[in-house]
């Protein structure tokens, strides 16, 4: 039976900020910015992400993804496409000025011992695989075979997420609002959702996830212009959702038994299976700051996000938030014991 939890069914607790100061030296005092709870907090690090001088970080607008050895991969609007770095912010490697100017998401999968990156681009209408290196395995344009595109250029993919049987879903988010299926060949299956604000259809589906969690494997879609979360069956049938504690919700990644929600309507929002504990993280506290590209940085605040895009873990329960910004910026909240 399909289950919609509500937000009278849940506790909510809102973001607590407590101290400010960069990442501590050796020996010395954690004094940093911390937010969260006094179930769940986290440090805000300041100055993680370290770009080369002659790099500047460009518009993000894009997806994060975290590697199984560590490594984080980001993209941006740049000709640096996709950037490379290491958990303390060193940039080892930047690939991609073929895709300069839309990659929208990063889903990185491990197939027989080798991890690929699957990119949705909304300006090209394409959806990419590379390898972790930048070589291009292939490249998938709009699907003709579904017959709801008479007009290709109406298609501008936002997400991909990826079974592990290698079929793979995509979100048409910033086009007609459906999402399509594809096997492990990369050929059409079906499709489902579809423009409307009941259960089972989409408003901007941004942002995907395939999720395994507790023996139940769902595709969960970040339904942003609903304000909501749905799960679906593998064959695209609807389960169920979670409302009532988003503004627009971007993407949805899962660590343990929570998921993690980027809120481009400016902030990050932790969430268990049945909404019990509900956490909002750097929520910015100017409405007219939230959702918007252009904020300078005199504006920007440690503890306040600004419009986030998406948001990942890494396998310690630390989080990086892609902020969409024309300057460009990525934050580290540090899973604090």
């Amino acid at each position: 039976m399909t289950s919609l939890l509500k937000t009278g069914a849940a506790a909510l607790l809102v973001g607590v900020l407590f101290a400010r100061c960069h990442a501590p030296a050796a020996n010395e005092p954690d004094l940093r910015l911390r937010i969260g709870d006094e179930i769940q907090a986290y440090a805000w690090d300041t100055g993680w992400l370290k770009m080369p001088a002659a790099m500047p970080l460009g518009n993000t607008h894009g997806g994060i993804a975290v590697g199984a050895d560590g490594l984080i991969y980001f993209s941006t609007d740049s000709k640096h496409a996709v950037v490379v770095c290491k958990p303390d912010g060193s940039v080892v490697n930047h690939w991609g000025e073929p895709l300069a100017g839309g990659v929208h998401s990063i889903c990185l999968n491990e197939e027989n011992g080798a991890e690929f990156l699957y990119m949705a681009h909304h300006s090209t209408g394409m959806v990419y695989k590379y390898t972790t290196s930048g070589q291009k395995v292939w490249e998938i344009g709009y699907p003709v075979e579904s017959e709801l595109y008479p007009d290709p250029k109406r298609y501008h993919p936002t997400a991909v997420a990826i079974r592990p049987d290698g079929c793979f879903y995509v979100a048409d988010g910033y086009g007609l609002n459906w999402i399509h299926l594809y096997n492990a060949a990369a050929e059409y299956q079906m499709s489902f959702g579809g423009p409307g604000k009941e259960a089972g259809k989409f408003t901007t589906p941004h942002g995907l996830l395939w999720d395994e969690y507790n023996g139940q494997s769902r595709l969960v879609v970040a339904d942003r212009g609903n304000g909501r979360l749905q799960f679906f069956n593998a064959d695209g049938t609807f389960d169920r959702l979670i409302d009532g504690h988003f503004r627009r919700p971007c993407s949805v990644q899962r660590h343990g038994d929570q998921l993690l929600v980027s809120d481009l309507a400016g902030r990050v929002t932790v969430v268990d299976e049945k909404a019990d504990h509900v956490l909002q993280l750097g929520d910015q506290p100017d409405p007219g700051l939230r959702a918007q590209n252009g904020v300078p940085a005199a504006k920007w605040a440690d503890g306040e996000f600004l419009s986030p895009h998406f948001a990942a873990w890494d396998a310690d329960g630390n989080i990086y938030v892609q902020d969409w910004n024309f300057l460009g910026r990525i934050t580290r909240l540090e899973r604090l014991p």
